[in-house]
């Protein structure tokens, strides 16, 4: 057993899982997450029209994942892990895990994606998820409505 001496610092995706109906957490491998804290802004001004104070609301949080798609089935081929590349359905739910940190673990709404081929290196899919402030002021995504 090592131990650390110094400054502890966050490196590396490792331990971090996504998964979303239709393909298994375990061929899809992140390769980068960006999050973003956004809330609406609004000047309030005084009787000169200048900004006396300023106001927000309506937060929200989006984190673009990168992920890269793979087979980990016994006899692992090419073909199969191809059939894996997909994007999930509007608004449906994906799940984070492994960041140990609340801002980050748990369930996100679906926004957009992209899916990238490239002949100097593995296909990759993007995912842009978000959370919206909820009643209560926490952050959560939100259920389907049918």
């Amino acid at each position: 057993m090592s131990t650390l001496v110094g400054e502890a610092v966050v490196f590396a995706m490792d331990g971090i899982t996504v998964a979303f109906a239709g393909t298994a957490a375990a061929h899809l491998e992140p390769t980068g997450a960006n999050v973003r804290d956004n809330f609406d802004k609004v000047d309030i001004k005084g009787a000169t029209g200048r900004t006396i104070a300023r106001g927000g609301a309506n937060r929200r949080h989006t984190v673009t994942v990168d992920v890269t798609v793979k087979d980990t089935g016994g006899s692992a081929s090419r073909a199969s892990a191809k059939s894996n590349i997909k994007l999930p359905t509007p608004f449906a739910l994906v799940t984070l895990g492994g960041f140990n940190n609340a801002l980050l673990d748990g369930s996100w709404n679906y926004e957009e994606g992209a899916i990238v081929y490239s002949n100097v290196g593995e296909a990759k899919v993007t995912l842009t998820l978000a959370r919206m402030e909820n009643a209560a002021g926490g952050m959560a995504a939100m259920s389907p409505v049918t």
